[in-house]
């Protein structure tokens, strides 16, 4: 599931999901609309990282990660990007990590200018950022982290 910012904050966007992308070979998903205002940000992640383990056998889980979150809004997606991996490897301590970690924090900015999206055009692309006509559109970091063998 995506983390989801709204007016008071991150929250877990309550959709039902299917099976992980990949998982099996021919499967149909259900494809979701969202409509996103300036400013918007979303966390995708898989489920390596609610399901790291501590030593003591404790889940990093959601509620974890809403309040990492939470408490980090101001943050690029950089660093709320580097802090949660930061975090999850702080919280499993010595305890091997057991799975896939991806995740991706994004910002939406809103949509360019009717002038800006003539016919052929192409948004210009750099580093993790989108721009159409000098303005941004998206940022976006994205981290993946593989499992000890």
């Amino acid at each position: 599931p995506a983390i989801m910012t709204e007016r008071d904050g991150y929250t877990i966007d309550k959709v039902q999901h299917g099976p992980p992308i990949g998982f099996i070979p021919g499967m149909d998903f259900i494809e979701y609309d969202y409509s996103l205002k300036p400013g918007d940000r979303i966390f995708l992640y898989t489920d390596g990282l609610p399901e790291a383990k501590a030593v003591n056998g404790d889940r990093f889980g959601t509620d974890r990660m809403l309040e990492i979150l939470n408490s980090n809004r101001g943050k690029t997606n950089k660093e709320i990007v580097e802090l949660m991996k930061n975090r999850v490897f702080s919280f499993a301590g010595n305890e091997p990590q057991f799975d896939d970690i991806t995740m991706m924090s994004f910002t939406y900015y809103g949509q360019s200018k009717e002038e800006d999206r003539k016919e052929g055009t192409v948004p210009e692309t750099k580093e993790n950022e989108t721009k159409f006509g000098g303005i941004t559109l998206t940022e976006v970091t994205f981290e993946e982290i593989e499992a000890e063998e």
